[in-house]
């Protein structure tokens, strides 16, 4: 029966430019799932091969078919074994002629002088075939005359003048032209099968593979090669080649007999028309097929049929007999709201259901539907692959709601997170890993490439054109067609966190980009519906400390009785930064609300992330085998060089300029070495990260010499270098000189993080003490000496690891505090809080804690989605009233410490946090001036190290030794300076300067 929600549909309009439509959208979905299963088999079998670790270097292949041949990885040609026969002549002959050779009833040639080398490099031995002593053997020149290569001798002369020895013939069979280059293993497979080779069976670890060795490349490859390629090294079955083959009538073997071929005639389209319907999110995010039943089922129906149009004449329409059902999407709307973390690394969806019970969503893991997803299936990579950007904004632009794109595309979260830790060097540009460092960069220009080589290159986001490719708009339509589909229904009401240091208009820019993703992710007939889309919304929730406190109150049991006070400040540790958050949760005065909570401090370690720490060691590893790196191969001058990038922290050493590059092959390598150490971060307690500290060594899987060459299996040493490789400085440095102090001879990546850490928790400290004296007398609240409990909250998944609560605990002494915590704080034994401090929601310790834990549902808060868990309890209509008590209302404050170098140490001038466009002295405007800032805590103290500050020279505007250079903080990250002989002059128009002139700092 039809109503409101659903209507059949009986006939379909299929004027011609429809009906090719749907035959080739019929034919693709089912070349589609033949094309995934064929490169499945492909990835089984180059996993058995146990040969690929040998390819690009001097390793001879035996092959069993054709018997008897050896196939020479580094020039990829096929050579003799030494047990067969081989022609030969004497060096003297004069009246040579050459001959036509073959290998095994394939056409050879002689080999070039570089082939010949490579093959049968000079040994100070005779060169033997069938148990035949020869001096070496013959090559073709590039002038075709024959010469005599003496391998015994290590002699080059033409036939004719030569040695009077015998030269052995050796026929060479080339697979990919004269003096080819080594090829990966994606490229010599593909070789292989081509020529229906077969190596022998003990370059198979899994010997049950070769039998489907033998189906897909001597079946299906080897008989239609011009169907593959090789796309790093992955082989790649061209889908569109092959539907376009079929489509002109060409039949293939491997193909079901289901597949249309040639022009789709009417009498099928029905059933082509509902597997297009029933494979559309398939093809748009990898999503689960549709049951048949969606369509069938008139209790349920298909949205993008809903608009449909009518059929208008009688030979422009298929009767699609008992027909198929449409669903109105205004039917599966949701009226709960959606909160989203956008995290550096991860992105948590999370969503509170009609019983107020909070779930969150899994994201952009494909088949996410299926049992035993891998990890924690509700932390989505924030990372997308580019594989083909100008064929998505082709399909993306075309429809105001769920366009055509195709995952073979772009594709995100984990699926591109799987693809970059196996991928090749040479797509490294192809994955975009830092989406949210890029919002915030003010220099955050980037260079993408797709696996097309389309070159892509993104101004500084707050620049980026409204007509322009966004990938921040692309991650978020990926988020909404998994949130947004016949499986999980739609959701129209979002809110998003920001961290707090974050500009306006950053947050307004990010706002306005998910809103466009996250619109474009719904149905047509929804977008149409005025009265239905006055609820959709994308809205700026909290920040995210603030988020995650409120769920750790929550869920540790700590809101207040009536008219009391719970302190409370978090440290969030995260993939990118350490964020520091102090507050205090009262009951509300407003009825609407339970409780409030004033947020008045804020602060941070922007580069103490879990993945910055990963870069610290890497780069510490990298930096004490630059002897290795300079020569990985050992071929002496010109040799190419393993390059690596900079940590987070850029810190110089001896030989810098020739190791660190900003290229995708550093890039990569720096990502490779970083995966190896992963586990020494993770899981220090494991056996491969004690195996890795006890050996002193490390083997990165992977990485790539300076021109894209891949070198396998490199072990790297934590035995340090020399000191003159040493760095100095009194950051970095210092870490690594207090991480060599343990093993005098051996790099302790244990020690380096903790000192790492350490600086960080110190830095917290720091912080608190300046927040509770700011924010004191402001809404009530107490200065730190009167507080009795401060609750510390452990956030972000970097926050889970041992090594930070052993951190917190030097200074917390089980909650009473030490002399040095006390020292950092400014308060004395007597008059201090106790401090309590929690572990990271969604552990087994903060289990341990919740004596009366607030139940979420079925999936409780952990460390990670305990922000957006957070964002739902602070929304519009929640049950938490927030209040921020920022220097500028909603102006983010100004982030760093500005100041001078006075014997080595920072003399701060003016502060973090500090007002808006207030003048400061800064320093007489007779020369140029040295200005120093950072945004580390410790720099309050006026004690700590200049070298913990970056330096920028200016030359001021003109010079007057009697005039004074006065500063002012307009933005969070910029200056104005002008030039006045004191405060009153400020106001007075200068004729040498017409207005102050702006430093950004960054």
């Amino acid at each position: 029966m039809e109503n409101e929600t659903t209507r059949r549909v009986r006939a379909i309009p299929v004027e011609k430019e429809r009906e090719k439509k749907i035959s080739d959208a019929a034919t693709e979905q089912r070349i589609q799932k033949v094309a995934d299963e064929i490169e499945k088999g492909i990835e089984q079998v180059q996993t058995a091969l146990d040969v690929v670790n040998g390819f690009g270097k001097n390793q001879e292949i035996r092959m069993d078919s054709p018997e008897n041949v050896i196939y020479q990885s580094q020039i990829a040609c096929l050579t003799p074994q030494r047990n067969m026969r081989v022609q030969y002549v004497t060096g003297r002959q004069k009246d040579y002629r050459k001959e036509e050779l073959s290998l095994c009833g394939m056409e050879a040639d002689y080999p070039s002088r570089n082939e010949a080398e490579a093959a049968f490099p000079y040994s100070n031995t005779w060169l033997m075939f069938n148990d035949i002593n020869y001096a070496g053997l013959v090559y073709k020149a590039d002038d075709h005359e024959i010469y005599c290569y003496g391998t015994k001798q290590h002699t080059i002369q033409p036939i004719g003048i030569a040695s009077p020895t015998t030269f052995a013939v050796v026929p060479f069979v080339h697979l990919n032209g004269r003096d080819s280059k080594p090829l990966n293993d994606a490229e010599t497979l593909l070789l292989w099968w081509k020529y229906r080779l077969l190596p022998e069976e003990r370059f198979f670890n899994a010997k049950a593979k070769i039998p489907l060795y033998k189906k897909i490349g001597f079946d299906i490859v080897a008989k239609y090669p011009d169907l593959f390629y090789a796309a790093g090294r992955r082989i790649v079955l061209d889908r569109k080649k092959l539907a376009e083959a079929v489509r002109q009538g060409k039949r293939f073997d491997f193909l079901p007999d289901d597949v249309p071929v040639g022009e789709l005639e009417r009498a099928p389209m029905l059933d082509a028309f509902c597997e297009q319907l029933l494979h559309v999110d398939e093809l748009r995010a990898a999503l689960d097929p549709y049951d048949p039943r969606l369509l069938t089922d008139e209790h349920r129906g298909h949205w993008d049929l809903w608009d449909l149009e009518e059929p208008q004449a009688e030979d422009g329409k298929v009767e699609l007999g008992e027909g198929v059902w449409a669903r109105n999407p205004v039917a599966d709307v949701h009226p709960s709201c959606v909160a989203i973390d956008f995290g550096t690394k991860s992105t948590v969806v999370v969503y509170e259901n009609e019983h107020s019970q909070c779930l969150p969503l899994q994201v952009g893991s494909g088949h996410y539907r299926s049992a035993g997803a891998d990890g924690d299936p509700y932390e989505n990579p924030t990372i997308l692959e580019l594989r083909d950007i100008d064929g998505f904004l082709t399909a993306y632009r075309s429809r105001a709601g769920r366009p055509s794109t195709r995952w073979e595309q772009i594709r995100c979260s984990h699926a591109a997170k799987t693809a970059l830790d196996h991928g090749d060097s040479r797509h490294f540009y192809s994955f975009f890993t830092d989406l949210k460092q890029w919002c915030t960069a003010g220099d955050g220009k980037r260079l993408l490439r797709d696996q097309k080589g389309k070159l892509v290159e993104l101004p500084p986001f707050l620049y980026l054109d409204a007509a322009a490719f966004n990938p921040v708009e692309v991650y978020a339509y990926y988020l909404g067609c998994y949130m947004n589909n016949m499986y999980s229904g739609i959701y129209l009401r979002y809110i998003l966190s920001f961290p707090v240091t974050y500009d306006i208009a950053v947050r307004e820019r990010i706002r306005r980009a998910f809103e466009a993703g996250l619109k474009k992710s719904l149905p047509t007939a929804l977008l149409a519906n005025e009265a239905a889309m006055k609820d959709f919304s994308v809205l700026e929730g909290v920040t995210e400390p603030a988020a995650y406190a409120v769920t750790a109150l929550q869920s540790f049991g700590l809101e207040p009785e009536e008219g009391a006070a719970t302190y409370y400040a978090v440290f969030d540790f995260g993939g990118g930064t350490a964020d520091f958050d102090y507050g205090v949760l009262r009951s509300s005065e407003h009825d609407r609300y339970d409780d409030c909570l004033t947020h008045f401090g804020a602060n941070g370690d922007r580069t103490l992330g879990g993945e910055n720490l990963l870069r610290l060691l890497a780069f510490a590893i990298f930096r004490e085998n630059r002897k290795k790196l300079l020569d990985p191969e050992g071929k002496g001058a010109g040799a190419k060089k393993i390059t690596f990038t900079y940590a987070a922290e850029p810190e110089a050493f001896l030989g810098s300029e020739a190791l660190i590059r900003d290229s995708q092959e550093a890039k990569q390598n720096m990502h490779n070495l970083m995966e190896a150490v992963r586990v020494v971060w993770e899981h220090p307690e494991s056996a491969e990260a004690q195996r890795i500290q006890q050996s002193a060594r490390v083997t990165v899987p992977l990485l790539y010499l300076e021109d894209g060459t891949p070198i396998r299996d490199v072990e790297l040493s934590l035995t340090k270098a020399d000191a003159a490789c040493r760095v100095t400085s009194a950051g970095y440095g210092r870490i690594v000189r207090a991480s060599m102090a343990a093993h005098a001879n051996v790099l302790d990546l244990s020690a380096l993080l903790r000192e790492r850490i350490a600086q960080g928790v110190r830095n917290f400290f720091f912080a608190m003490r300046q927040a509770f004296a700011q924010a004191q007398g402001k809404q009530g609240i107490a200065p730190l000496d009167e507080i009795d409990t401060l609750h510390i909250f452990l956030a972000g998944n970097a926050s889970r690891s041992p090594l930070v609560r052993e951190a917190f605990e030097s200074y917390l002494a089980g909650g009473q505090g030490t002399e040095a915590l006390r020292a950092l704080l400014g308060l004395t034994e007597d008059k201090q809080p106790t401090f309590v401090l929690h572990a990271p929601l969604g552990t087994r310790e903060a289990e341990a804690q919740m004596a009366t834990a607030k139940r979420y549902g079925p999936v409780a808060p952990t460390a990670k989605t305990g922000v957006a868990f957070g964002l739902l309890a602070c929304r519009p209509g929640g049950s938490v009233e927030v209040v921020d008590l920022l220097p500028d209302g909603a102006q983010v404050p100004f982030q760093y410490y500005v100041g001078r170098r006075r014997r080595g140490k920072f003399q701060t001038v003016i502060a973090k946090d500090t007002p808006m466009d207030h003048w400061y002295k800064f320093i007489d405007a007779g020369d140029v001036f040295d200005l120093f800032y950072t945004d580390q805590p410790e720099a309050a103290t006026n004690t700590a190290s200049i070298e913990i500050a970056k330096k920028r020279t200016v030359t001021p505007a003109y010079r007057d030794a009697d005039a004074f250079i006065w500063l002012r903080p307009v933005d969070a990250h910029t200056l104005e300076y002008r030039i006045a002989k004191n405060e009153a002059d400020l106001a007075q128009p200068d004729e040498r300067m017409a207005e102050p002139i702006r430093i950004v700092l960054d």
